[in-house]
């Protein structure tokens, strides 16, 4: 049995499940990122650059899954 605490009254209990496991996902996501793609220090200074290298992270990543999926054998990321 699992319980949420919520304010949203105006949603069925079934839709405020699914919510909590869409945002789960995304910080799974925020997770791997993370670990395998330290953004801590950005290579630019303004506003597009940053965004190409998140962009950049996120395609790398997305590139890492595929082939990893693709893959027969288990590897680590």
């Amino acid at each position: 049995v699992i319980q949420f605490l919520t304010n949203i009254f105006d949603m069925e209990t079934q839709q405020i499940g699914q919510l909590y496991k869409m945002r789960w996902q995304i910080e799974l996501l925020f997770k791997q990122l993370k670990q395998n793609f330290p953004l801590k220090y950005f290579l630019g200074d303004n506003e597009n650059a940053i965004k190409i290298q998140i962009w950049c992270t996120l395609i790398a990543n997305l590139l890492f899954t595929i082939i990893k999926k693709q893959l027969k054998q288990k590897i680590s990321f």
